[in-house]
């Protein structure tokens, strides 16, 4: 705006030198009336000379100082409404020479600033009426100019006022408009990856939990098979004692006594077991809820996007009616320089004028299109985030079947501990007759056979139950994995979120 000013300030020295040096127009200024400018009429000139370039020396001195500095936009515009009162003056009063003041009004509209604007009309109605009044050669060239066609020229400027005023009043909609849509899609946005965040972090700390679990149930699973492995060499021992010492009761009550003990081991580990599963039970129905709360939060998220697509479709609209606007307002200048030119010489201020229109309306387009190629990005960026946020869905609903999956085993490995404890508990009560039996070596031994052999199949089954227990442990330890991964990726899937944001 200051190149602006300076060049106002540059026509109006050129208008002077070529009335007063070049006399340019001079047979023209004779047949309109136009007078010569008396001494004191030249010294308010320079005045008005003086004032311009003052002004436009402080605009650059400020901007210097600061490019922002809050009195620049005032300094300036009083700058190039003196330097149009410096061309009417320069140019003899012509008329002609009083379309700058068209020019100006539409230079100052850039600031988007109503006070700038009235000022400006306010210096330029003063400066016709005081000017009509007590200097009408410098505003008219002639002191018989009618006051009639000089209150045409404040009307027309009233219009132009009017009409700049409600250009800046529509564009600060439409710029209030805007910001309240980005304020609004900010904060759903914030929202969004908020609970993101915190989905992403109970889930890291379920998996830590049945992690922890898995680990101790396998622990568990191999103290059984261990177990087992020991009771099944003892039974074996046992029984081969049995058939080889019959009359060895002695050996045969302290084996069935060692026995015992191992038995009351292995029924501890198997209820621990059982205890475990339980737990595991429990703590992955818990897991399928915080998956099934993580998938209702992604349901939700979908639909916040769902209206922050919305939005961004009535920006698109907005901008639109900015096209709309901006292309008739383009035919309208179009038409308006057909008309200066038709007009001749006479018409060549309004063809300035019609030219600046055009140029704003050409400005207001492209404001429009980078508009609509942001609106666009959002789009484009948006639809990415859903088909991302789709396969999370996927994710997360492969994850709950996983967790329903591992229920099931972690059931199953439940009944399967108590179908051992039993046996063991069944086992130990045999063995306990068969120490405190005194009804004959043979039946004794014949009992510690059969109890022997029992022992030997409740063991294998134990470890069979212990082996399949850990299987389960290690298929809950591959859930965990596919749930550590999915954290990770909803991690870098908000993280990827963050980044856009910011960028």
């Amino acid at each position: 705006m200051l190149c602006f000013a300076f060049g106002v300030l540059i026509i109006a020295v050129t208008v002077y030198m070529l009335h007063r040096i070049f006399g340019f127009l001079e047979s023209y200024s004779l047949l309109m009336g136009v007078n010569n400018l008396s001494p004191s009429m030249n010294i308010l000139l320079y005045i008005l000379l003086g004032i311009t370039a003052a002004l436009v020396f402080t605009g650059f001195t400020l901007f210097r100082i600061d490019p922002n500095h809050r009195k620049l936009p005032l300094i300036i515009t009083l700058a190039l409404t003196h330097g149009s009162m410096l061309i009417i003056a320069s140019g003899d009063g012509l008329v002609e020479y009083h379309f700058s003041i068209f020019m100006v009004l539409a230079l100052i509209a850039y600031y988007n600033s109503i006070a700038m604007l009235s000022i400006s009309t306010g210096i330029f109605a003063v400066h016709h009426l005081a000017g009509y009044f007590f200097f009408p050669v410098l505003l008219c060239g002639t002191p018989n100019y009618k006051f009639s066609l000089l209150m045409i020229h404040a009307v027309f400027l009233l219009l132009t006022y009017g009409a700049t005023l409600v250009l800046i009043l529509h564009k600060r909609k439409l710029e209030r408009e805007i910001e309240k849509e980005r304020s609004r899609s900010s904060e759903t946005y914030e929202a969004v990856v908020q609970h993101v965040n915190r989905s992403m972090v109970e889930l890291g700390r379920l998996a830590q939990v049945i992690q922890r679990e898995t680990n101790e149930s396998a622990n568990s699973a191999q103290d059984i098979a261990g177990s087992a492995q020991t009771m099944n060499a003892a039974a074996a021992t046992q029984r081969g004692q049995a058939e080889e010492n019959t009359g060895k009761l002695e050996e045969l009550l302290q084996t069935i006594k060692e026995m015992d003990e191992h038995i009351k081991e292995v029924e501890d580990h198997s209820e621990f077991a059982n205890e475990q599963s339980l737990a595991g039970a429990s703590v992955v129905d818990e897991a399928r809820s915080r998956v099934q709360e993580a998938n209702r939060s992604v349901e939700q998220l979908e639909e916040l996007f769902a209206q922050f697509l919305n939005q961004t479709g009535e920006v698109s609209t907005f901008v639109s009616v900015i096209r709309e606007i901006t292309e008739k307002t383009n035919l309208l200048a179009l038409n308006a320089s057909i008309e200066a030119a038709r007009a001749g010489d006479a018409g060549k201020g309004f063809a300035v004028v019609a030219e600046e229109v055009r140029k704003l309306a050409r400005q207001s387009s492209q404001s429009a299109q980078s508009i609509h190629k942001v609106v666009s990005g959002i789009q484009e960026e948006s639809a990415i985030i859903h088909s991302e946020m789709n396969e999370c869905t996927l994710k997360i609903n492969e994850g709950y079947t996983l967790m329903e999956n591992a229920e099931g085993s972690l059931n199953g490995i439940q009944k399967a501990t108590s179908e051992v404890t039993h046996r063991i508990k069944d086992t130990g009560r045999r063995s306990s007759q068969i120490r405190t039996s005194g009804a004959g070596v043979q039946a004794s031994m014949q009992e510690l056979k059969n109890a022997a052999k029992e022992n030997e199949a409740s063991s294998e089954q134990i470890a069979a139950a212990s082996q399949q227990q850990l299987a389960m442990s290690q298929e809950l330890e591959a859930v965990v994995d596919q749930l550590n991964q999915l954290t990770y990726e909803l991690q870098e899937l908000v993280d990827g979120m963050g980044i856009e944001k910011a960028s």
